[in-house]
């Protein structure tokens, strides 16, 4: 079963193809269209899979962190915010619809009560 990030690559390569009209004005006649458009198009796909497989690295190291170990947890903590919030903007520059339940995906915990 294809997850939900490689269904909306997909979606985005498809739209991808029909929004080149600035690029093409600068490289036809460097480059076939196809080619081009496909080498664009994976690398767009390429970082949004390194970016989401950031927001997953962080999580895994903030479960690892000792549950007594509050500084270093709550540090952990803000690097995983920051990876989600970079995948949301990346996402949202690639213009994937606004997913309500990215967080909960990721099932980043709550801060800690001081």
């Amino acid at each position: 079963m294809r997850s939900r990030i490689e269904e909306l690559v997909d979606e985005v390569k498809d739209e991808a193809r029909g929004d080149m009209g600035r690029v093409r004005k600068v490289v036809d006649h460097l480059l076939p269209r196809p080619s081009l458009e496909m080498e664009l198009v994976e690398e767009m796909a390429g970082a949004l899979a390194r970016t989401q497989r950031r927001v997953t690295d962080a999580v895994k190291v903030l479960r690892a962190i000792d549950a007594n170990d509050h500084a270093r947890w709550d540090a952990q903590r803000v690097v995983c915010v920051r990876a989600l919030r970079d995948l949301a903007i990346q996402r949202e520059a690639l213009r994937f619809p606004r997913d309500p339940n990215l967080a909960a995906e990721y099932e980043i915990p709550p801060p800690r009560q001081k």
